[in-house]
């Protein structure tokens, strides 16, 4: 074998080796996300398809409810959306539960999709709570009664109210 082929095998192995060490530190990466997630919100993360949204949710849970607030010291469920938007996804959305709603293509339950929106109708006029679906079937929202808190959408209470999703297009 000449040398100008050995080097050419040694060049590609070097350059197979490296991607692989990168693959693995990606995927211990990911893996480690996964697991200080699921420690994090008390249930367990499958995905994550954007790291973004995780930190944010992880950096407002517990933040108390706040009508019309805006910050770290109280958020109502609209506000808590456009802040997560913002941060996770760069997109300015702005407006109550109900125009929120109308502003999104909606879809159900079975469609949705990490950073997709849910809606609730509390009352019987219009869509009044909304939240940013996480995947596995919960969804970061503002409660009034607990703050930022992450709830499973078969919970009775959420199962009753649920008005579906939204796909914010914009």
């Amino acid at each position: 074998m000449s040398l100008k082929i050995k080097l050419s095998f040694i060049f590609l192995l070097c350059c197979f080796c490296k991607l692989y060490a990168q693959q693995a530190n990606a995927d211990s990466l990911k893996q480690y996300e996964l697991c200080y997630y699921s420690q994090c919100f008390g249930f367990p993360v499958t995905a994550i398809n954007n790291d973004r949204l995780f930190d944010c949710i992880d950096l407002w849970t517990g933040t108390k409810y706040k009508l019309a607030g805006s910050d770290l010291d109280g958020i109502d469920c609209s506000r808590f959306a456009m802040m997560v938007y913002n941060y996770a996804y760069g997109k300015t959305i702005d407006g109550t539960a109900d125009e929120l709603y109308k502003k999104c293509r909606h879809i159900d339950k079975d469609e949705l999709e990490q950073g997709n929106l849910v809606f609730f109708k509390t009352s019987k006029r219009r869509i009044s709570h909304v939240g940013v679906y996480l995947g596995d079937n919960k969804f970061a929202h503002s409660s009034s009664s607990n703050g930022i808190i992450i709830s499973d959408l078969d919970e009775p209470y959420y199962k009753k109210y649920f008005a579906g999703g939204g796909v914010v297009e914009n």
